[in-house]
């Protein structure tokens, strides 16, 4: 199948590179952390091939984008306005939207701000601080609050940061592709990035800045608001997905998703971790299993 990109404007000057294949029900593919649109590579094709219209798009500070501005401008509530315009432009709406890690993130927040928008919702891990117990991140009374009244998951949440350590460190020094190694053994297991192809590699060491999430409170889960009850308002069907060997501050996040949610459901990946559908194949006809069930083709 061939496949090429194309760019709009989706507001604010920002201009987004986005690959559209199929007809159908339009999904649209919000990628995680560290890695553009072609992170779904392996979705789009059995996606279109079951009738669905799959779009996955390149976020506003992701490569091949040249946005003004910098990565403090990556922010959930900004990436979240992205894809409403995105969705705005291509007159998709309502669309079933699909978040992995970040990207879960920022469709969380957006199904928050712009429901009507939305057909269903998939978040595949996606790491949210209401979730945690912790309410509106901005403030950071709140955020004392929550380290002082939630002890274990404090020490989850501190021990699940301490794996970013070492990519974080590498990224600080100027050693980016140091950083997208050290970030991906830790997700995957030691070796795991080198295994990868070096189209893959080039990837994930171009858009490596984003793990400055971590470093500046203006674009990490602390940045936006977010509560449970605003969570609970959300009332589209949601499939919430995880690995079966995932790290337990995302099970645990999940877990509290579930029963936010009114219409959601779960689906577990056996036997793996936190990673994309091209490690986890298994995850795509789930996906597609809970969108057919939502979806009138005819549309």
């Amino acid at each position: 199948m061939l496949m090429s990109t194309r760019i709009t404007e989706v507001g604010q000057g920002i201009k987004l590179t986005y690959l559209d294949v199929g007809t159908g029900p339009p999904v649209v593919l919000v990628h995680g952390s560290c890695t553009n649109y072609e992170s779904w590579e392996s979705t789009v094709g059995p996606f279109s091939e079951r009738g669905f219209r799959a779009i996955s798009y390149s976020r506003r500070c992701s490569t091949p984008n040249n946005n003004p501005g910098d990565i403090r401008q990556d922010t959930i509530p900004n990436n979240a306005e992205d894809l409403a315009g995105l969705i705005e432009v291509l007159g998709i709406k309502p669309a079933h939207v699909v978040g992995l890690s970040r990207g879960g993130e920022i469709a969380i927040y957006f199904a928050h701000k712009h429901q009507d928008m939305l057909r269903t919702l998939t978040l595949i891990e996606a790491p949210v601080a209401a979730a945690l117990g912790l309410n509106d991140a901005t403030s950071r009374s709140r955020v004392l609050l929550f380290f002082l009244s939630h002890p274990r998951t404090s020490m989850m949440l501190r021990g699940f940061l301490g794996t970013l350590k070492p990519a974080l460190k590498a990224l600080n020094s100027g050693d980016s592709t140091g950083a997208a190694r050290a970030m991906w053994d830790s997700v995957l297991g030691p070796g795991a990035f080198d295994k990868f192809p070096e189209r893959r590699k080039k990837r994930i060491v171009d858009n490596v800045s984003e793990l400055h999430q971590f470093d500046y409170p203006e674009i990490g889960m602390t940045s936006y608001r977010l509560t449970s009850d605003e969570i609970r308002k959300i009332t589209v069907p949601t499939l919430i997905m995880g690995g079966e060997n995932t790290h337990p501050v995302y099970k645990r996040m999940n877990d509290s998703l579930l029963k936010m949610i009114p219409k959601s459901e779960e689906a577990i990946i056996p036997r793996k971790g936190h990673g994309s559908p091209i490690e986890n194949p298994e995850s795509i006809p789930m996906m597609l299993a809970f969108l057919e069930k939502h979806s009138n083709h005819g549309s």
